[in-house]
C-alpha cells in the first residue's frame, strides 16, 4: 500500500479546491465541524484518497460505480469523480445528512442515501450492487454495534466480484491508547458523549468512538464476512505542527514498531 506522490499531488490540488468550495457548507455534528475536521486531518484524509486513487487507476475501475460508506462529507467520493469518472454513491446516517449538505452533495453530482447502520441485522442497505469500488474509512469505530451485518452485505452482494474495499480504522493497539490508558484516562469513549447525546446535541449519537481495532482485528472481520485483505498497513499521520520535545519523543517511539501506530488499513477483495 505504497503511496505514491503523482497521485498524492492530483489529490492534494483537488482537496484545496474541494476546501473551498466547502467553506460555506453547515454539517457539523457532536464536536466535529466539517471545515475544521478537512484541515485538522487532511494529511491523513488525503493520503486514504490516493489510496483509493491507486486502486482504481490500477484496476481500470474509472468510470465506474463507488460506494462510500459513511464517508461525510463527502470529500473522497467527489474528487475521485473528478480524477476518474467513477459514479459514487454516499451512504451515512441520517444525522450527517442535514442542513444544506442535500444541496451541496446534488451540485457535487454525488448520489446520497441516508442509513442507520444499525439497523443492517435487519434491512438491506439502501443500495444496490455490485459497485467496483468501496471505501469504509474511518467509521466502523463510531458503532456501538456488531459491524458484522454491514460488512456481510458488502462481500455478499455490493462488491462486485473483481471490487476492491479499502477499510480503516484508529488502531486499539496504538501508543496513543496505551498511553492514555497508563495515564489513568479513560481511552473512549468519555461521559461527555453520553451527556451530548442526553442533551441532543446535534449528531452526538455517531460522534464518539465505541470500539476501536487492530489489524487483526480487521482480518477476522472480512474473512468472517466473505472476503479476504489482500494488503494491510498500520499508518501515523502526524500534523506538520507536531514539533515539541514531548511530541518528537512520542513520535520516535510510535515508530519503532508498526503496531503502535494510530491507525490500521485493509485493501479488500472477495474472497
Amino acid at each position: 500500500m505504497k503511496i505514491n506522490n503523482k497521485l498524492f499531488h492530483q489529490v492534494d490540488t483537488e482537496y484545496e479546491r474541494f476546501l473551498e468550495s466547502f467553506r460555506s457548507v453547515s454539517s457539523d455534528y457532536g464536536d466535529n465541524k466539517a471545515h475544521e475536521y478537512l484541515v485538522r486531518y487532511k494529511k491523513r484524509i488525503s493520503t486514504q484518497i490516493t489510496c483509493q486513487l491507486a486502486i482504481i487507476k490500477k484496476e481500470n475501475f474509472e468510470n465506474q460505480r463507488m460506494l462510500s460508506l459513511g464517508g461525510w462529507p463527502g470529500i473522497a467520493p467527489i474528487i475521485l469523480n473528478r480524477l476518474t469518472g467513477v459514479q459514487s454513491t454516499l451512504v451515512d446516517h441520517p444525522a450527517l445528512l442535514t442542513g444544506n449538505m442535500a444541496g451541496f452533495y446534488e451540485k457535487q453530482g454525488l448520489k446520497t442515501a441516508a442509513f442507520d447502520f444499525a439497523k443492517a441485522a435487519e434491512m438491506p442497505l439502501p443500495v444496490s450492487g455490485p459497485f467496483e469500488m468501496i471505501e469504509c474509512c474511518q467509521c466502523i469505530e463510531h458503532w456501538n454495534f456488531s459491524p458484522i451485518p454491514v460488512f456481510r452485505q458488502l462481500f455478499s452482494h455490493l462488491l462486485s466480484d473483481t471490487g476492491r474495499l479499502l477499510v480503516t480504522a484508529p488502531n486499539a493497539a496504538s501508543l496513543y491508547r496505551r498511553l492514555a490508558a497508563l495515564s489513568g484516562r479513560n481511552p473512549y469513549p468519555s461521559m461527555q458523549s453520553f451527556i451530548d447525546v442526553d442533551t441532543e446535541k446535534p449528531g452526538a449519537e455517531v460522534s464518539p468512538h465505541w470500539r476501536e481495532y487492530t489489524l487483526d482485528d480487521l482480518k477476522m472481520l472480512v474473512a468472517h464476512c466473505g472476503g479476504t485483505c489482500v494488503d494491510t498497513r498500520t499508518a501515523s499521520y502526524p500534523p506538520a505542527s507536531y514539533n515539541s520535545p514531548a511530541q518528537r519523543l512520542y513520535s520516535l517511539f510510535n515508530n519503532l514498531h508498526p503496531g503502535l501506530k494510530e491507525n490500521v488499513e485493509a485493501i479488500c477483495s472477495k474472497a
